[in-house]
């Protein structure tokens, strides 16, 4: 249980390495509760992989629930002209959605809304629980979901890969990232990669994977396997 309270008083930004008074780190004493202030708004998440607490409380009141409250405005869903697709944390709990302009309205803007019910949880998809410590970056909820079949991944939601996500994927024994990111955002992934120890190598797409024939993807997925016995010297994965 979190009370915000004890937090109050830390400067804007986040905090990393705090001790969560929910789980109190388990056995070892992990410290992996990170809390971020941004006015009187609180946002805490444990990213220890049995503990789930997370929250948002406003005005830095005591919040005994670890879900979010609502908001003032509530999310009203637009259930004729967007289809929604599940956003699924590394445990597989779901923890919001993205809602896609359906196909019959081609000039609905935003192309793509996100609402996520637990705003403290960070913005990735993991269509399937990863398994092993090595993991493919994308894009997009469609691209990520059809590499899962193949090979572990996740999807950023965008472009975005930031010091939360990259803490977040370390505490679930994450080890090393293979970017790939559309083909307008290489230079981004590049950066990534001369950014962050865990981003270990970037693959050019020419084609989004959601969009990929068959025998690109197939070469797609290889590479990713080659890849991966690259960075981990293991050739029985």
């Amino acid at each position: 249980m979190i009370n915000t309270l004890d937090y109050i008083q830390y400067p804007e930004g986040t905090h990393n390495g705090l001790l969560c008074p929910t789980c109190r780190g388990g056995f070892t004493g992990e410290r992996t509760l990170s809390v971020t202030i941004e006015g009187n708004k609180i946002k805490w998440y444990c990213f220890r992989a049995s503990c789930n607490e997370m929250g948002i409380s406003q005005g830095g009141g005591v919040n005994k629930n670890t879900a979010s409250p609502q908001p003032k405005t509530p999310f009203v869903p637009d259930t004729i002209r967007r289809v929604a697709l599940p956003i699924r944390d590394i445990r597989g709990r779901q923890v919001g959605d993205v809602w896609y302009r359906n196909k019959h309205y081609p000039n609905l803007q935003p192309k793509a809304l996100i609402h996520m019910d637990h705003p403290a949880a960070p913005l990735l998809h993991f269509p399937k629980v990863p398994i092993g410590d090595t993991i493919a970056l994308v894009e997009d909820i469609y691209s990520a979901n059809r590499l899962s079949r193949e090979f572990p991944c996740a999807a950023l939601l965008g472009t975005v890969f930031n010091n939360e996500k990259a803490l977040y994927l370390l505490n679930h024994g994450i080890k090393s990232i293979i970017m790939m990111l559309d083909n307008d955002a290489t230079n981004k992934a590049v950066k990534y990669m001369l950014d962050y120890f865990m981003v270990k190598r970037v693959i050019t797409l020419h084609n989004d994977v959601k969009d990929m024939s068959e025998e690109e993807f197939e070469l797609t997925v290889e590479e990713l396997n080659d890849t991966r016995r690259e960075i981990t010297g293991c050739n029985n994965i």
